[in-house]
C-alpha cells in the first residue's frame, strides 16, 4: 500500500514503492488521461476496523451534489470540493485549515455531482481513478490548463480499479505535468469520527498538496505526511499534517511552487 504514480510518460514501479514527482521510474501500467499526462498517487490501507456502508447507485443518488460543475465561481490555487452532499462541512473546515499550514489560497466550492459510473457495483465501492478522472474533466471544461491543485473529499469508500487487489484507498490522484495541475480525492470512509477523522483527512490533503501542488519529494523524516508509503490507519496516525520537521517556510514553499511552474 503505497503511493504509485502514473503518467503517459512517466511512470513509477509499483505498490509500495512511493516516489517524489520529479522521479522517473519503470513502466508498469498504462492508464489513459483527460488530457496530457496522467499520474496516480494511492495512498494506505487499515484492517478495516470500522463499519464502512457499502456504495450503490441509490446510495450515490441520496448523497448527491449540487451541481456537476464547482469550479466556475472562483479562481483558487486549492480547490477543495466535497464529493457528495454530506461532505460539505468537513470540506469547508479543510479549506480553511489549509491555508494556515502553506501558503495557499484555498476555497471550499459547492458539491460535485458525481457520475454514478464512477460505482464498481461489484464491490460497492467507488473507483478513486474514475472520481480523479471526473474532478480533471469538470476542471478543464471549465478552466482550461490554468495551473492548480484539486483536493476531493468524500464519505463514500474507495478503491483503485488499477491496483483491484486492494480491499481500498484513502486517496487517489491525477497530475497533468505541463499544465501544473493535480486531483486527488480522499475518503473519509475508513477514518474513524471526530478530532481524529479531521487530523487523518488534513494528513492526507498536506500529503497531496505536497506532492501535486509544491513537487517535494517523499520524505525520510518518520513523521512527515510525505514519508514514502502509508500502508495502514496506525501507520497515518503516526504522521502529522507537515512535510517536514521543521516544517518549510513560506518562502521555501513559495520558491518550490514557482519552480514546478516553471518546468511546465
Amino acid at each position: 500500500m503505497a503511493d504509485s504514480e502514473l503518467s503517459a510518460d512517466e511512470r513509477p514501479a509499483g505498490r509500495d514503492r512511493s516516489v517524489g514527482l520529479v522521479t522517473i521510474l519503470a513502466v508498469v501500467l498504462v492508464v489513459g488521461g483527460v488530457v496530457g499526462g496522467t499520474a496516480y498517487l494511492l495512498v494506505g490501507r487499515d484492517s478495516s476496523a470500522f463499519d464502512v456502508p457499502a456504495v450503490t447507485a441509490e446510495r450515490v443518488g441520496l448523497t448527491l451534489g449540487a451541481t456537476a460543475q464547482p469550479f466556475s465561481n472562483r479562481s483558487c490555487d486549492v480547490y477543495v470540493v466535497p464529493v457528495d452532499a454530506s461532505s460539505g462541512a468537513v470540506a469547508a473546515r479543510l479549506a480553511g485549515a489549509l491555508p494556515r499550514r502553506v501558503p495557499v489560497e484555498a476555497c471550499a466550492t459547492p458539491s460535485f455531482r458525481l457520475d454514478p459510473s464512477a460505482v464498481d457495483h461489484r464491490r460497492e465501492q467507488l473507483d478513486a481513478i474514475i472520481v480523479a478522472d471526473q474532478l480533471a474533466r469538470a476542471f478543464q471544461d471549465t478552466r482550461g490548463v490554468a495551473p492548480a491543485t484539486v483536493l476531493g473529499v468524500t464519505a463514500l469508500d474507495m478503491y483503485s480499479s488499477a491496483f483491484a487487489s486492494d480491499p481500498f484507498d484513502f486517496g487517489a490522484a491525477k497530475q497533468f505535468r505541463q499544465q501544473s495541475q493535480g486531483f486527488a480525492v480522499v475518503s473519509i470512509a475508513r477514518m474513524g469520527p471526530g478530532e481524529e477523522l479531521f487530523k487523518r483527512l488534513e494528513t492526507m490533503a498536506m500529503r497531496y498538496l505536497g506532492l501535486l501542488h509544491f513537487g517535494l519529494p517523499e520524505s525520510s523524516s518518520p513523521t512527515s505526511a510525505l514519508v514514502p508509503s502509508v500502508r495502514t490507519l496506525e501507520d497515518l496516525d503516526r504522521l502529522e499534517p507537515r512535510f517536514a520537521d521543521p516544517q518549510p517556510s513560506s518562502a521555501e514553499l513559495v520558491a518550490a511552487r514557482n519552480e514546478l511552474l516553471s518546468r511546465k
